[in-house]
């Protein structure tokens, strides 16, 4: 079977298949498969009228699948893999819904393993901008707080702001030096990849300033018909409320047609999973894994 590295000219052939199955959590978004293609060296290749991603784990190396995107899962998947690749692999990026489909077609054939680390935090779009109600009372006051004290302006990105965000985004990560995280040097090659590309993904970024200068970023896609999804978001923490201004803005400006926020998963970081959860998500999309029996 010949693997395909991701290319951004593959991108067609995937919205081909996103027709006829819309893709429902981040992972199997082609954004995102694209934007961290130098991390896990992300390829592609068709079989049985399905498009099949693959990878290998930046933490071990070892190989794993995305859930096959087309129509119907085929009970021949399985059989191939094992053929081409041996048994010693995983499949993510699995729905509830892609479960169901798995059970019927290869049934007994996998063990399905629930990943809480992996669930997508969702949000009504509505809720995100006006922060309504008792329990994003202290949201609220962030967001207060920031305006009150600093001069801001929110832009959406354009020529005239490209070259100061690709500053800020430099001196962000440059900062981060010496942090023990696996991801960070690879999280900013994905950055400038979405950067980069933003036209032809059809990415939107919207940029937080203040007195003039850049302290905050998020970048976007629209990742089905109801619903948007942030790949990033990154601000100055010196700037107290920079966090919850950049996500108020960002979908205030950008994504009010669209009625649902994905804002990805929590990595199993407490930290990250508590600011996650103290948005109150409206649902949860529960991911699994798979690997062969």
């Amino acid at each position: 079977m010949k693997l395909l590295p991701i290319q951004i000219t593959d991108r067609e052939l995937f919205l081909k298949y996103y027709k006829d199955s819309p893709p429902k959590c981040s992972y199997l978004s082609f954004a995102n498969l694209f934007i961290w293609k130098d991390a896990e060296e992300i390829s592609f290749f068709e079989f049985n009228d399905l498009l099949i991603v693959t990878g290998k784990s930046l933490y071990d190396g070892s190989r794993y699948f995305m859930f096959p995107i087309g129509r119907e899962m085929c009970s021949k998947v399985k059989p191939m893999l094992i053929s081409e690749f041996g048994d010693e692999f995983s499949i993510y990026g699995m729905t509830e819904a892609d479960v169901s489909k798995m059970e019927h077609h290869c049934r007994d054939q996998f063990s399905i393993t629930r990943e809480r680390d992996m669930d997508n935090y969702v949000y009504l779009t509505e809720r995100l901008t006006d922060l309504s109600g008792k329990k994003l009372h202290g949201k609220r006051n962030h967001i207060n707080k920031f305006k009150e004290s600093y001069n801001y302006t929110y832009e959406s990105l354009s020529e005239d702001n490209y070259y100061d965000l690709t500053k800020f985004i430099k001196r962000w990560y440059a900062e981060k030096e010496g942090e023990p995280s696996i991801t960070l040097k690879m999280e900013k090659t994905a950055v400038f990849n979405a950067l980069s590309y933003h036209k032809e993904l059809e990415l939107k970024c919207g940029i937080i300033k203040v007195d003039g200068q850049i302290v905050a970023f998020s970048i976007g896609e629209k990742l089905n018909e109801d619903t948007a999804l942030i790949h990033i978001e990154k601000a100055d923490t010196s700037y107290e409320g920079s966090y919850s201004v950049i996500n108020n803005e960002f979908v205030k400006n950008e994504w009010q047609e669209v009625k649902y926020i994905n804002r990805e998963d929590d990595m199993g970081l407490p930290g990250l999973r508590k600011s996650k959860m103290s948005y109150k998500p409206e649902f949860m999309v529960e991911m699994y894994s798979a690997k062969v029996n």
